[in-house]
């Protein structure tokens, strides 16, 4: 496997600095040209989320980088690349490098990204896998004890489908509402990035990473700008359907489009601190968007198209069902678990 080493050496900058030299180890050439942002701790992640209030950093010529002693923190740095292929796109990656400054500097290798085809010899895919939540009994006990609302008026309440369906009455307009969380348990990321654009529609490519750091890309849907958000989002993500107790469909919400990002730690383990990674909460990528391994995508049920108009459906018990990837645009382990269901009794009131 090639890698990449990160050398944290202290020089004499003056007093209030540190710099530091990026390198790719098989080569000990200078990665130049790369952002270098400082980390802080994620606690909602168990992992490191950059740090908003510092400008980054830029590796020069040298593959060095200095950053104000005042900035850094215990959580480390977060190294930025861009990395292309042809005829793919070129997309960013992100890799968190954790130091503790009160330890003498080290060296972190990591991999080096090269681009080649999946019939090659690559190594092993890591590929996604898209799976909707629908309740609790859905996640891991240790995630159920850290997300699940504990009071009335938690920030994480109203999580689930399951349990956030409400029926909307606008007007002459019913609408049943409810939140999604597309979760990806599969082995790698889910990643996404922009290519050639036709007027508002905007090509897209999913990038396949493989076990030594090698990856492919593949053309896999489009990004649409959504008006409503005021951002790209990746188009037919999900569809919602209203069945019948017979399984009959009575009203469906096709191919609604969304902003992948990662949410929510799903799974009971901390986040990976290197790799490559976009978990910025607040942020909706116009290049590249991501949902990485053990990563949940969360839109909660007031959000703009999170529900079916059901207008015409009469009072009654139906089944709503959830479709991750209804079109099969995306690559994935499991093309066999991307739907889920859950009952609702409908009962409308008096307007």
């Amino acid at each position: 496997m090639l890698l990449a080493a990160v050398a944290l050496v202290l020089v004499g900058c003056g007093s209030n600095e540190v710099q530091t030299e990026v390198v790719f180890a098989d080569s000990q050439r200078p990665v130049t040209g790369a952002s270098v942002t400082p980390l802080l701790s994620s606690p909602q992640f168990d992992a490191f989320a950059i740090d908003p209030n510092v400008a980054p950093a830029r590796t020069d010529d040298n593959g060095r980088f200095v950053l104000d002693e005042g900035s850094r923190r215990d959580a480390g740095v977060q190294i930025t690349i861009d990395v292309g292929s042809t005829p793919g796109p070129v997309g960013r990656l992100d890799w968190r490098a954790p130091f503790d400054r009160s330890e003498p500097p080290s060296v972190l290798e990591i991999p080096e990204p090269l681009s080649c085809e999946l019939d090659d010899q690559c190594g092993a895919s890591l590929l996604p896998d898209l799976v909707p939540v629908i309740g609790w009994n859905d996640l891991p006990e240790a995630v159920v004890e850290r997300l699940r609302p504990t009071s009335e008026g938690s920030p994480t309440a109203g999580l689930l489908p399951a349990e956030t369906w409400f029926l909307d009455q606008q007007d002459d307009v019913d609408l049943l509402r409810f939140a999604t969380v597309a979760a990806n348990v599969g082995d790698g990321p889910l990643d996404i990035i922009a290519g050639d654009a036709e007027g508002e529609v905007i090509q897209t490519w999913q990038r396949v990473w493989t076990d030594e750091w090698r990856f492919t890309d593949r053309l896999s849907g489009e990004f649409i700008f959504h008006d409503d958000h005021d951002h790209i989002h990746f188009d037919a993500f999900e569809r919602y359907r209203l069945l019948d107790e017979d399984g009959a469909t009575v009203a469906s919400s096709e191919k609604v489009s969304f902003c992948l990002r990662d949410s929510v730690l799903i799974t009971g383990e901390p986040a990976p601190e290197t790799g490559p990674m976009l978990v910025d909460t607040g942020d909706c990528g116009d290049r590249q968007q991501i949902i990485n391994a053990g990563f949940g995508d969360h839109y909660h049920a007031l959000l703009e198209d999170q529900w079916i108009d059901i207008s015409d459906v009469p009072d009654g018990r139906y089944i709503v069902e959830i479709t991750v990837d209804p079109l099969d645009l995306i690559l994935e382990s499991d093309e066999t678990n991307n739907t889920g269901r859950f009952e609702i009794d409908l009962v409308r009131s008096s307007r």
